[in-house]
């Protein structure tokens, strides 16, 4: 069992404030307010519910150091119980320990809403010069995997250099986010108007190809 603060629960979540509200029948005490009463969450382990608590309870809040897998498992249930706040504090420490371009995709597609961010990220895969590694292909899965690779084979030309295949000259990247809306059939509905994007983009990914 575990003792913890309502505050935090009924401070971040939609979910719980509503929990926590729900009306209390007349010489019974408040759910959750003792062990007789206390919450069931059955969609949940003890150890993945101990991980989520430590963003509340971490001694030292400045620093939040955790393995990608114990991270995955706080935006799991961050998502699940709506805590908005922490699965930006989530997403973000991901980000940070993103060791490929394909991790940041996969976190976006599973968990963030945010299409105009994705949309860069296809962007940068399929305007880099080596094509996706059977590793990266098994972590976007079969439907990413494929439309990357159509994408790919739209924007370059036939003559292949060894295992890198560079975008022609007149290939820019107002041409890139085209092929992008083009393959993914409507499903990028971006949030920034396409010369945003592309400004955007222009950071992200420098004029040269992208290795």
């Amino acid at each position: 069992m575990f003792c913890v603060h309502r505050y935090f629960f009924e401070r971040e979540s939609t979910k719980f404030q509503q929990m926590f509200g729900g009306p209390t029948s007349p010489g019974k005490k408040p759910e959750g307010s003792s062990p007789d009463t206390a919450f069931r969450l059955n969609d949940i382990t003890a150890e993945d519910f101990a991980h989520f608590l430590w963003i509340f309870y971490n001694p030292r809040p400045s620093a939040y150091d955790a393995s990608t897998h114990v991270w995955i498992t706080i935006l799991r249930t961050a998502c699940k119980w709506l805590f908005p706040e922490v699965k930006t504090l989530a997403i973000k420490e991901l980000e940070r320990n993103a060791t490929a371009l394909v991790d940041p995709v996969v976190l976006y597609e599973n968990y963030k809403d945010d299409s105009s961010v994705l949309a860069l990220l296809y962007a940068k895969l399929c305007s880099r010069d080596k094509p996706l590694t059977m590793e990266e292909s098994v972590c976007l899965g079969i439907e990413t995997t494929v439309r990357v690779f159509q994408a790919r084979e739209r924007l370059r030309s036939s003559s292949l250099e060894g295992m890198k295949s560079p975008l022609p000259d007149d290939v820019d990247l107002a041409d890139v986010i085209q092929v992008i809306d083009e393959v993914w059939e409507g499903d990028m509905k971006h949030a920034l108007s396409r010369w945003v994007i592309v400004k955007v983009f222009s950071v992200l990914l420098p004029p040269a190809h992208v290795s």
